[in-house]
């Protein structure tokens, strides 16, 4: 789904139509929520451009948002705590930006990658650390955490995974990538188009905010819970109230923000 899709159909209406078909297949009992996925680090160590800089804190990790789509795939949210360590970066992670993004006076691009393998050591899903806006991190969000650590801390990574309903995932292994980049643009106008990427990534924040309360709130009304009719009714109206917003934004937001809006919409499509 694109912003042109709210043209046809206000966001308020979507919700409330995702709603009704959430309701419907309650009724079947054909769409239930499934257990989480327990992986553990293949190792500890970090595969590509920054792994001088960081490691993987190693322990067990559970997926979240476990959840039948559509087309018989298992949506998760696979999180993993990574650790800086104690050596300099040898860039300047001010200005470096997450992959994907592109804005006056960066000097580069990085990014952290997944590798889900089975039981047998096969990679039977990944995202690149190359990979920009719906194939690559959950957020930008973590990214730039992860660049703002101080020795010793920790920061979650997470990435967006859909799994076959016959995977039998059990491990994984990071990767990462760095890309010395820049771009030269008029500085007045990257003041300018910094200061309304601020107020979108607030929309944005608050658009998944509502999304992932949509998720939660339909999870129980499919498992028959009625209560979660008039928790929908809020998020509706809250969502009607962002749907001003988000209309005709795609001129003013950077391809970034759009990537990051499309994955959110990608999101509550497959939740239906």
């Amino acid at each position: 789904m694109t912003l042109k899709s709210f043209n046809n159909q206000t966001l308020g209406t979507f919700l409330l139509c995702a709603m009704l078909s959430g309701a419907l297949s309650s009724c079947g009992g054909s769409k239930k929520a499934d257990d989480p996925y327990k992986l553990t680090p293949e190792t500890t160590s970090i595969k590509g451009g920054l792994s001088d800089y960081y490691e993987v804190v190693d322990r067990e990790y559970s997926t979240t948002e476990n959840y039948l789509t559509m087309m018989d795939n298992i949506h998760t949210i696979v999180s993993v705590e990574i650790r800086r360590n104690d050596k300099p970066f040898d860039f300047d992670s001010e200005t470096t930006k997450p992959m994907g993004t592109l804005s006056a006076g960066m000097t580069g691009n990085a990014g952290f990658g997944i590798e889900i393998l089975d039981e047998s050591g096969n990679v039977i899903n990944k995202s690149a650390a190359t990979n920009g806006g719906l194939g690559g991190m959950y957020s930008d969000a973590d990214m730039k955490e992860a660049l703002n650590l101080k020795p010793g801390e920790t920061c979650t990574v997470r990435w967006q995974i859909n799994f076959a309903k016959d995977d039998k995932p059990a491990k994984f292994r990071l990767t990462s990538a760095y890309e010395k980049s820049g771009y030269e643009g008029d500085a007045t106008g990257a003041t300018q188009t910094g200061s309304s990427a601020n107020n979108w990534d607030a929309t944005l924040d608050s658009y998944e905010q509502y999304v992932n309360q949509y998720i939660k709130v339909s999870k129980k009304a499919m498992n028959g819970d009625m209560s979660a009719t008039a928790e929908m009714a809020g998020i509706i109206d809250k969502a009607e109230k962002l749907e001003k917003k988000l209309k005709g934004a795609e001129a003013d937001m950077t391809p970034s923000q759009i990537s990051r809006l499309a994955k959110i919409n990608s999101k509550l499509i497959e939740a239906m």
